[in-house]
């Protein structure tokens, strides 16, 4: 029992350990890359007849290779226009700028989701106040929570777990151990402005604004 114990204990601090390492490599991966970009955006079109475009989900694996994890920042195109949500809130851009300035860009995929369940005229204003400036959060409300949002509302699909499988470990040992921000030095503080954020309600919302304009 004692060795079985120690295994545990052992295969935790290494657990926890590759989480505080993916981390503090994402803060500085998603700072070096919201620096390139900047602020600016296009303008989305206001369109005046329903329209259907074609979703797809961008991924690009960031941080470094771990056995068994990976992360990765992932946004939502409408047709070629890309929709992602960072530090400076919701943003958009023609292609898939936004994964353009990570080390890892060469992996980025794109993955074709189907057309668009709604009318998305109007959509991304819609959106953007649920994902407003200073409100994001490295491990609580993040790009893959945007995406995630996005997918559901415009497709009825989940992002798949596989792009969040890490953040959510790294989000539940945080909650009770505060490892990530021991293990960062304090890079990573949670933001209170994420505080109860849920991906369903938001998706509730939005379907519940289309009801009252139909």
């Amino acid at each position: 029992p004692n060795r079985v114990g120690g295994a545990h204990t052992g295969q935790s601090a290494d657990m926890a350990s590759s989480v505080g390492l993916w981390t503090g490599s994402i803060i500085q991966d998603i700072l070096n890359a919201v620096a390139k970009l900047g602020c600016h955006e296009p303008h989305a079109a206001d369109e005046q007849q329903p329209y259907y475009p074609r979703v797809f989900l961008v991924a690009t694996p960031l941080g470094p290779r771990l056995p068994k994890m990976q992360a990765y920042h992932t946004s939502v195109m409408l047709d070629n226009l890309e929709h992602s949500f960072g530090p400076y809130g919701f943003m958009l851009a023609h292609g898939p700028q936004s994964h353009r300035m990570y080390p890892r860009n060469r992996e980025t995929r794109i993955i074709d989701m189907g057309y668009s369940k709604v009318d998305a005229r109007n959509w991304s204003q819609t959106v953007r106040p649920y994902f407003e400036q200073n409100s994001y959060d490295l491990l609580r409300k993040n790009c893959n929570s945007f995406s995630d949002v996005a997918l559901k509302d415009l497709t009825g699909q989940r992002l798949d777990k596989r792009y969040r499988e890490i953040e959510q470990y790294a989000r539940t040992a945080d909650k009770y151990s505060h490892v990530v921000r021991a293990l960062t030095g304090g890079s990573y503080k949670p933001n209170p402005t994420a505080d109860g954020f849920a991906p369903l309600k938001v998706v509730a919302d939005l379907d519940s604004q289309r009801r009252l304009f139909r």
